[in-house]
């Protein structure tokens, strides 16, 4: 082995400059492949460069000391962020909560329907990462707040939310708010929003049973177990109180005992949060998952390096927030410049609507207007309600109001009250039956780009 060869190993000879080496940070921050970096790097300098020389170059960009200060700077001044820091009686951080103008923007437009969550192992620092969404005119999800906590503790969340409040006086028009079944937080939220209509993402519900009806910790056979699961499965999804009590029954009657008493002990006397039947879904505009969140959270945790230091955290998140706001702002400016297909004549009343409302909620009254034709069962009950009877079951309806799920979920009008329009031969169209929120004009003008 030559000389020259033994020398171009050296460390000395493999050193690149600092303008080769922010190249290399930007391909890495792009999740380039090392070793087609490696090879490139290679051809364009004549030098022998490792794979280990690349991991150094992120490691000493990640070793520079965590500096609450200068990130406070760089969301002021690089993002136009507002951020709000919680510390202890020793001055050492305990929380930082983020939001930009638009998202307060969002959240002061649409403020009904609020779903929160926490992703991890984001942060070197290992804390979570909480995320505040809201649901928009067009139906698409928005970020309104982010928040940074050392703890999850009551303490530590009371104070997430209630800077959350003193930031967004819109918050006394939140109606509801999913998330899942961690009891420090759901007490927290309970106090600080105790009007809401508080639910929990049916899939967090689901994956609770399964974690905690195991044999090991309820004493069951894999038979035993099978069949509690498959049971409270069925209450989950009781559309009725007459399904839930059956359901009920049967669990009492078939489970072992450890099972039925962990159930009444965490589960019965919050029904309303997590069955999915009629008062779960008021003012839930229909959602009964985070998917909302869980797809932010993938596309974070695709973008933001795991275990990432803070600065590097802040930029990568809002490179994050603004992939996805540009996502949405071509979504609602396309929806106006893109000439709907005619399908409706000028004067019917689903043209009406169709004009009225966002594209999104328009198809759900359209839904609703076709297979309101299929109603036939309309009858008066004593109070002076139109009681009208379906394959669902049976609702109390008006004119310009029901009591069914769709109604309450969207505040929109609903199959039942379109059938009992026709049956009065009362106009089906009506713009008094839609929230704002819903229309295109409300939507215009609260959209960022519109």
């Amino acid at each position: 082995m030559t000389f020259q060869v033994l020398y171009a190993h050296t460390p000395s000879q493999r050193r690149l400059s600092s303008n080769m080496k922010e190249s290399v940070k930007d391909y890495l921050n792009m999740k380039a492949n090392r070793k087609m970096i490696q090879q490139k790097l290679q051809e364009s300098t004549g030098k022998i460069i490792t794979l280990q020389d690349l991991t150094n170059i992120t490691k000493n960009d990640q070793s520079k000391t965590e500096n609450l200060d200068n990130c406070l700077k760089i969301l002021k001044t690089k993002y136009g962020a507002h951020a709000a820091v919680l510390r202890d009686v020793d001055n050492n951080f305990r929380g930082l909560f983020i939001q930009t103008p638009a998202m307060k923007s969002t959240m002061n437009a649409f403020p009904e329907f609020l779903a929160v969550d926490a992703t991890y192992k984001l942060l070197k620092i290992g804390l979570p990462v909480f995320l505040i969404i809201v649901e928009d005119g067009n139906c698409q999800t928005e970020i309104v707040g982010v928040c940074i906590l050392a703890s999850e503790d009551r303490q530590s969340f009371t104070w997430f939310l209630e800077t959350f409040k003193s930031e967004n006086p819109a918050w006394i028009n939140v109606k509801c708010i999913m998330t899942d079944k961690d009891l420090h937080e759901r007490e927290v939220i309970k106090n600080c929003f105790p009007n809401v209509n508080l639910i929990i993402c049916v899939f967090h519900t689901l994956k609770i049973f399964y974690r905690e009806i195991s044999c090991q910790k309820m004493g069951i056979t894999p038979s035993q177990r099978t069949l509690s699961l498959e049971l409270i499965q069925k209450l989950v999804y009781a559309k009725t109180d007459d399904d839930y009590e059956k359901y009920m029954q049967g669990l009492k009657d078939s489970v072992p005992r450890t099972v039925y008493e962990y159930f009444m002990k965490n589960w019965h006397n919050t029904k309303d949060e997590w069955n999915l039947g009629k008062n779960y879904f008021k003012n839930s505009f229909l959602n009964n998952t985070n998917n909302r969140l869980e797809s932010i959270n993938a596309k974070l945790k695709s973008v933001i390096n795991k275990n990432s230091p803070l600065e590097h955290f802040i930029n990568s998140l809002f490179t994050i927030i603004s992939s996805l706001e540009t996502e949405r702002d071509h979504k609602a400016v396309y929806g106006i410049l893109k000439k709907p297909v005619d399908m409706f004549p000028e004067d019917s009343d689903e043209r009406k609507y169709f004009k009225l409302l966002t594209r999104e909620a328009s198809k759900h009254v359209l839904r609703e207007i076709r297979i309101s034709e299929q109603i036939r069962s309309i009858t008066v009950s004593a109070d002076g309600y139109y009681i009208i009877t379906d394959s669902r079951g049976s609702t109390k309806t008006t004119v310009s109001s029901c009591n069914c799920v769709m109604y309450d979920a969207m505040i929109l009008p609903c199959k039942h009250i379109f059938a009992l329009r026709r049956h009065l031969h009362v106009e089906l169209f009506d713009r008094m039956l839609v929230n704002h929120r819903w229309t295109m004009d409300y939507y215009k003008g609260k959209q960022r780009t519109l």
